[in-house]
C-alpha cells in the first residue's frame, strides 16, 4: 500500500465498519469490557481542581496528588499536543512495564504507506526496535512500530478537524468530510496493527483537544466511549493502570500464537525447508516470499478437531511468517492465509492425547500446507469449513482441498461487542458474532492471475465447476465463487489443474431458506450476480454461481489475455464491468453497476468504444495473427443463455391481452375510420391502374407472441439450471485448438486498480449490504436504546 492508494484505502475501510459503530458512556464501556478485573492494588490520587493543581505544581507537592494532565493546556498544533502528552503520560508512571513513545516524526520502515501514529504505548522490551536513544527524555521519541505497539494514540486539534464520532447521527459517525478522513486514518492503523500482530481486539486511544475517547475494535464492530475531559478528570487515568495491570489476552493478544525470535531453531528449520526438494518449485518459490525478516514469523496453534475417538482434541502447530493473502477490512472475516510448515514440540505427540482414529490425514515430513486464519460467522445454521471438506471428501468430490486439520482458537470470539448492541438496540441485530478458526489443508495453490495461458484459465475454472456440480449432487452449495477461491494447482502428477477452495460460506441445500440467511451478506462484489447484487437477501441459486463462474473467465481474460480494447482503457472497463454500482435516493443498498447489467441482459460484451469484445490468437512474440479465440465463441454462447434467464421474468410480467369487446376501437368510426376508408380505397385503385404502392409504407413482418418469445426463452435459460449445460460447452472449448504457446500478457489492471475522478467505491473492495435499518442515503439508523 503506497501514499497514492491511502485516500482509497480509508473509503473502503470506512464502508467496511459503516453500521457497525457504537458510543458508549465510560462508565458503561469500563462495565463492558473489564466487568472481572480485580480492584486495583493502587489507590487513585485525591483529585483536585487544575487551579488546585499548579498550586501545588509551584509547591512541588508529591507526583501522586497532582493529575497527571495538570499542565495540559490547549495547543496550536498536534505536533505540540503530541509532545505535551508524551512527557506527562510518562511522568505520571501509569503503566508499569510500558512507556509511551511519540512517532509522529518516523514512520515503520516496513510499512509501503510511510504511516506513523502520533505516538503509542510500547511494551520496555519493544524499545530498542524503536530505536529510541534517551530513554529519560522529554519527550520519548522513537520510530513507529506496527508489530509492537500495544495501544496506537493519536491526537487531533478540534473536534471539527478530527474527531470520527458524532453522537448526533444515529450511526454515531461524523458527516464532516475532515472527520470522514479520521475515520479512514485510524481504521488504517488498526488495520496495520492487525496484520502485524495476532490479535483478538485491541485498543485506541483518540485525543481531541482536551477530550478523550477510548476505542476498542473487534470483528463485529467498533465501540468507542463517548468524548470526556481528561485534564482534570480520572477516568482516562484509571483506564491505563487498568491495561497495564491486564493479563494479555484480555489486552487483545492471541495467546495461541507465539511470536518467533531471530536465529530460533523453529525460524532455521522454516528457511531450510524453502530449499528442500519434495515440492514443486511454485510452492516453494511462494514460501520463499513469505519469509520476509521484516515481518513478525509466528507459531500458530491448532486445535484439531477432525479427529474422532479422542478424550481432548488434539494441539498441532504449524510455523508461518508473512501472510501469503490477506483479506481487506478490520470488521467481519479478516482471513489470512499462510504457506506453512508444521512443527511437532518434544511434549506435541502426546499433548491432548491420542487419535484411535482420523477423518482428515497427517501431512507429509517437511511437506508445506496452507494455513486458513479466519473469523468464521458463528452461527447453528453455517457449518464450520474443515467439516464442509471431511463431507466432500467422504463424497469423493474432486479439485476440493483435502483437509489436515481444523478448529475453533478456544475463547475467542465477539460475543461482548454483539451483546453490547443487542442489549442497547434489542430490535436491531445488524452485527454478527463471529469465532476465531483456523484450518489447514494440505494443497498449496497459486491465484488465477499466475496463469501462462487462456487454456491454464478454462483448465481451472472447469475444474472448479466440476467440483462444484458434484458438491450440488451431494446437497452443498459453495456461495462464494469469486477469483479468490478458484486456484492453480499441480497435482501429484505435474498436471496443472484447478482447486475451488473456501468453502466457509457453503451451505446444505435442505438448510436453504426463501430469504438470505445472514442479516448482511458480505461477497466479493465483482464476482457476484446481477440478481445476488440487486438483492442482498436473495437465496444464492445454481444460476447465481454459473454466472460468477463466466465474471472470473472474463475478469482474468481482459486481465490477461490479448484482446481489441485499447491497454489504457482496460483499467476503466474493469472498474465498469466489477466495481461498479448504482444507487439511488429511495433505495438503502447499492444495486448491480449497469455495463454488467447489460452485459447479462442483453447478451453482449462492448468495449468502451462500443465494439464486440473480442480476443485474439498470437505468436510466440504476442503479436496478433487471427481474430479468433476459443473463448470467444464460448463466452457468446453463454451470454446468450444469461440473457434468456434475465428476459423471463420480463416477459411473464407482460399483462395478458384484454377480453374481445372490453375496449374502444377509436379507429372504427368517426372521422379516423372516414380517413382509414379513403386511404384504403387510394392505395386499392393505385394497385387495380398498375400505379406502385405508396413506397412509405413498410413492410409489417408478423411477430412472435410473448408466449412463442417465452418458449423460445425457456430453452436457453434451462441450460442454467443444472451445470450440465455449462460443464460441455466447456468441454467442448477446451478440445478446440488453442494458441500453441502462452498467450498470457502483461496484467493490465494497475496494482491499485482504476482512480476515477469521482469518489466511487474503490477496486478490490467487498461490499456489505445492510438489510435493515437503513435511511434514505443508506447510513445506518440505530432506534432508541433499550
Amino acid at each position: 500500500m503506497t501514499q497514492g492508494d491511502l485516500p482509497a484505502k480509508r473509503n473502503e475501510l470506512r464502508s467496511n465498519v459503516h453500521g457497525k459503530i457504537q458510543s458508549v458512556p465510560y462508565d458503561e464501556f469500563k462495565k463492558t469490557f473489564f466487568p472481572d478485573l480485580p480492584k486495583p492494588s493502587y489507590k487513585l490520587p485525591q483529585r483536585v481542581s487544575s487551579k488546585d493543581a499548579a498550586f501545588l505544581k509551584r509547591k512541588n507537592a508529591p507526583a501522586g496528588l497532582k493529575p497527571p494532565f495538570s499542565s495540559i493546556q490547549a495547543c496550536a498544533s498536534e505536533r505540540k499536543m503530541c509532545t505535551q502528552l508524551t512527557s506527562a503520560l510518562n511522568k505520571a508512571k501509569l503503566c508499569d512495564g510500558f512507556t509511551f513513545v511519540s512517532t509522529a516524526f518516523k514512520s515503520d520502515p516496513t510499512d509501503e504507506g510511510k504511516l506513523g501514529a502520533d505516538m503509542g504505548l510500547y511494551p520496555d522490551n519493544a524499545l530498542a526496535g524503536l530505536r529510541v536513544s534517551n530513554r529519560s527524555g522529554s519527550p520519548i521519541k522513537g520510530r513507529m512500530d506496527w508489530s509492537s505497539v500495544e495501544i496506537v494514540i493519536e491526537c487531533k486539534r478540534t473536534a471539527a478537524e478530527g474527531d470520527p464520532f458524532d453522537e448526533a447521527y444515529d450511526d454515531d459517525e461524523a458527516n464532516a468530510l475532515e472527520r470522514h478522513a479520521a475515520l479512514g486514518q485510524i481504521l488504517l492503523y488498526a488495520k496495520l496493527v492487525l496484520s502485524r500482530q495476532q490479535r483478538t481486539h485491541q485498543y485506541m486511544i483518540l485525543f481531541i483537544g482536551l477530550d478523550a475517547r477510548i476505542v476498542r475494535i473487534d470483528r463485529s464492530g467498533l465501540v468507542a466511549t463517548e468524548r470526556f475531559p481528561y485534564v482534570d478528570d480520572p477516568r482516562l487515568e484509571e483506564f491505563l493502570r487498568h491495561y497495564a495491570a491486564m493479563p494479555r489476552s484480555a489486552r487483545g493478544h492471541d495467546t495461541t500464537a507465539v511470536r518467533l525470535e531471530p536465529g530460533s531453531e523453529e525460524m532455521e528449520r522454516m528457511k531450510a525447508a524453502a530449499d528442500e526438494d519434495g515440492v514443486a518449485e511454485y510452492v516453494r518459490k511462494q514460501f520463499k516470499d513469505t519469509l520476509n525478516e521484516a515481518h513478525p514469523w509466528w507459531k500458530l496453534t491448532v486445535t484439531d478437531e477432525s479427529s474422532e475417538g479422542t478424550t481432548k482434541p488434539r494441539q498441532r502447530h504449524f510455523l508461518v511468517a508473512k501472510p501469503h493473502f490477506e483479506a481487506a477490512g478490520v470488521v467481519g472475516r479478516t482471513t489470512r492465509g499462510y504457506i506453512g510448515l508444521e512443527w511437532e514440540d518434544d511434549k506435541g505427540a502426546e499433548e491432548g492425547g491420542s487419535s484411535t482414529k482420523k477423518t482428515g490425514t497427517t501431512p507429509r515430513k517437511n511437506t508445506l500446507v496452507f494455513l486458513k486464519d479466519a473469523w468464521r460467522v458463528d452461527s447453528v445454521a453455517i457449518d464450520k469449513e474443515g467439516a464442509t471438506l471431511q463431507v466432500l471428501h467422504k463424497e469423493k468430490v474432486r479439485f476440493v482441498p483435502t483437509l489436515l486439520c481444523h478448529g475453533d482458537v478456544p475463547d475467542q470470539n465477539t460475543s461482548v461487542t454483539v451483546d453490547l448492541w443487542e442489549e442497547n438496540y434489542p430490535e436491531e441485530k445488524p452485527l454478527k458474532l463471529h469465532q476465531h478458526y483456523r484450518l489447514v489443508v494440505e494443497e498449496v495453490g497459486k491465484p488465477l492471475d499466475k496463469m501462462k495461458s487462456g487454456a491454464d484459465l478454462l483448465t481451472a475454472v472447469y475444474c472448479a465447476l466440476l467440483a462444484h456440480s458434484k458438491a450440488y449432487e451431494k446437497g452443498i452449495i459453495h456461495r462464494d465463487i469469486s477469483a479468490g477461491n478458484i486456484l492453480l494447482y499441480e497435482n501429484s502428477r505435474g498436471h496443472l489443474v484447478g482447486l475451488l477452495s473456501d468453502w466457509e460460506l457453503s451451505k446444505k441445500l435442505s438448510d436453504q431458506t426463501e430469504t438470505g440467511r445472514q442479516p448482511d451478506r458480505t461477497g466479493t462484489w465483482q464476482f457476484l450476480s446481477v440478481h445476488a447484487l440487486d438483492n442482498p437477501a436473495r437465496t444464492i441459486t445454481v444460476q447465481d454461481e454459473l454466472e460468477s463462474f463466466f465474471h472470473v473467465i472474463l475478469y482474468h481474460a481482459v486481465r490477461l489475455l490479448p484482446h481489441n480494447i485499447p491497454t489504457c482503457m482496460v483499467p476503466q472497463f474493469l472498474h465498469d464491468y466489477f466495481d461498479d454500482y448504482t444507487r439511488f435516493p429511495h433505495m438503502a443498498h447499492a444495486r448491480c453497476g449497469p455495463t454488467k447489467r447489460s452485459a447479462m441482459t442483453a447478451g453482449r460484451l462492448n468495449t468502451l468504444q462500443t465494439n464486440t469484445l473480442q480476443f485474439f490468437w498470437t505468436d510466440e512474440s504476442k503479436q496478433v495473427i487471427a481474430a479468433y479465440h476459443p473463448l470467444n465463441k464460448l463466452i457468446t454462447t453463454l451470454l446468450s443463455w444469461f440473457k434468456a434467464y434475465y428476459s423471463l421474468p420480463r416477459l411473464s410480467n407482460k399483462l395478458p391481452a384484454p377480453k374481445a369487446g372490453s375496449g374502444i376501437v377509436p379507429g372504427s368510426s368517426g372521422i379516423l375510420a372516414k380517413l382509414f376508408e379513403e386511404e384504403e380505397k387510394e392505395e386499392e385503385d393505385k394497385l387495380n391502374s398498375g400505379a406502385p404502392a405508396n413506397p412509405s409504407q413498410p413492410k409489417v413482418e408478423k411477430q412472435e407472441d410473448v408466449e412463442t418469445q417465452a418458449k423460445k426463452l425457456e430453452t436457453q435459460a434451462k441450460k442454467l439450471e443444472t451445470h450440465r449445460a455449462m460443464l460441455t460447452v466447456m468441454k467442448k472449448t477446451l478440445k478446440e485448438q488453442w494458441p500453441p504457446v502462452p498467450d498470457a500478457v502483461k496484467d493490465e489492471k494497475p496494482p491499485f486498480g482504476w482512480k476515477p475522478a469521482a469518489d466511487l467505491v474503490p477496486t478490490g473492495s467487498k461490499r456489505t449490504s445492510q438489510l435493515a435499518g437503513n435511511d434514505a442515503s443508506g447510513r445506518a439508523c440505530k432506534k432508541s436504546k433499550a
